[in-house]
């Protein structure tokens, strides 16, 4: 047998250091960072809620019921995603499904009505669609969203 060979019981590479763990669950060390996915998902039902209430919960289009939020701007711009004037409520027709009139679907045409309908709204649209925010506090703005609701007196269903 010769020297150069390794021998199987040698070690390739050196133990990893253990992490000192605090003691607590990974949901809780996610609950403490304020711009988790968990108080962004919280706060995303939130907003839901309060915009499926404007309109007395009818399509801003066609005055059906409404059942889709609809962001104005886009939710991955972090400084407009929770903003109430971001968004309207909206039939499923409206939002997603009808070629000729919808937000998803016929973008231009959307633009247009929502230019005629609402022209402030329109001008908000146009004046934030590019703002910026360095590192959002998801858990600040659920806590926000969250008063308007319970001052609104609605039911909890955002926490579930």
């Amino acid at each position: 047998m010769a020297l150069t060979q390794k021998t199987p019981l040698k070690r390739t590479k050196p133990l990893k250091r253990k992490r000192f763990t605090t003691g607590k669950s990974k949901l809780q060390r996610t609950k403490d960072r304020p711009g988790s996915r968990y108080w962004r998902n919280k706060a995303d039902r939130a907003w839901s809620l309060l915009i499926l209430r404007k309109n007395d919960g009818r399509c801003m289009v066609c005055g059906e019921p409404a059942v889709d939020p609809h962001h104005l701007i886009s939710r991955s711009l972090a400084a407009t995603r929770h903003s109430l004037t971001n968004g309207i409520p909206l039939c499923r027709s409206h939002h997603s499904m009808n070629p000729r009139m919808s937000a998803h679907l016929c973008p231009l045409a959307f633009a247009e009505w929502l230019r005629t309908k609402d022209p402030t709204l329109y001008g908000w649209v146009q004046e934030h669609r590019f703002d910026l925010c360095p590192k959002p506090n998801y858990r600040k703005r659920h806590e926000q969203l969250r008063g308007i609701l319970d001052a609104a007196g609605m039911e909890a269903e955002s926490d579930k």
